[in-house]
């Protein structure tokens, strides 16, 4: 099956632009799995390779545009992001200004959404089988 005609597209985020981070780590276990099924086509988005202007500000670049289709075209999102004292980056949010939806307008197409911030100092409650889950 070609990527183009696959049934299910993920978009895949990273919320560090760090050199050597944790989360762009993460980020690749995600796409070692994902890669293992040739009928799932994979987006990357690399924020460190964006002109992301701050929320307000400025035109919209044409690689912002085309972050917003590969989110827009997606079945799902995998957005991963770095904790900091119980939130996300600021990058995340920088990511989040940029996607051009307006909070609670989603509209019937666009892809599930889910934020799951993970660290040391999470608001994470213990899950099942003593496993840490947590999220937004």
């Amino acid at each position: 099956m070609s990527v183009d005609s696959a049934d299910i597209r993920i978009a895949v985020l990273c919320g560090s632009v760090r050199p050597g981070n944790y989360t762009g780590k993460a980020a690749a276990l995600v796409l070692e799995e994902l890669h293992k099924y040739p009928d799932i086509a994979v987006d990357v988005i690399d924020p460190a390779g964006l002109d992301l202007p701050l929320p307000g500000v400025g035109p919209v670049s044409a690689a912002v545009r085309e972050m917003q289709q590969k989110v827009t075209d997606a079945t799902g999102v995998v957005f991963v992001t770095p904790e900091y004292h119980g939130s996300f980056s600021s990058v995340t949010k920088l990511i989040i200004d940029n996607m051009g939806c307006d909070r609670g307008n989603q509209g019937a197409g666009a892809p599930p959404q889910c934020l799951l911030p993970r660290g040391q100092h999470s608001s994470a409650r213990p899950g099942i089988g003593g496993k840490r889950e947590g999220g937004i």
